[in-house]
């Protein structure tokens, strides 16, 4: 009888939401407004991929590279290895803020850019 009592007890238990937490891995897009379309996809490898498609110029531009995201600062940094957009060097994004699982943003000078999953 007390294995049965004890068995009940635990089933019925409160079951805890669990949070996800937000990651940048995957597949992300920004839509300028002169309708640029950036998408960025993160591996968990830290390796990143990007395509700009820029409807004006009928090109579609290319990086890939690897990058870090530090939580503490909010700051993405890019390491490109190649690219055919003029994109070279390291690039960061800072001020990193997780809107959702499926949102980020990020500012770059004075322009707020969100990131929305694919």
């Amino acid at each position: 009888m007390l294995l049965l009592f004890t068995a009940s007890f635990v089933s019925c238990g409160k079951d805890e939401a669990v949070v996800q937490k937000p990651t940048l891995i995957g597949k992300w897009v920004y839509i300028s407004n002169t309708n640029e379309t950036y998408k960025l996809t993160f591996g968990s490898n830290n390796s990143f991929t990007m395509s700009i498609l820029m409807p004006y110029e009928n090109n579609n531009r290319t990086a890939n590279g690897t990058y870090t995201y530090n939580e503490t600062t909010k700051i993405i940094s890019y390491s490109v290895v190649s690219s055919n957009s003029g994109i070279t060097g390291l690039l960061n994004y800072e001020n990193v803020k997780f809107n959702s699982t499926s949102q980020w943003q990020t500012t770059v000078g004075t322009a707020t850019l969100v990131w929305n999953k694919e």
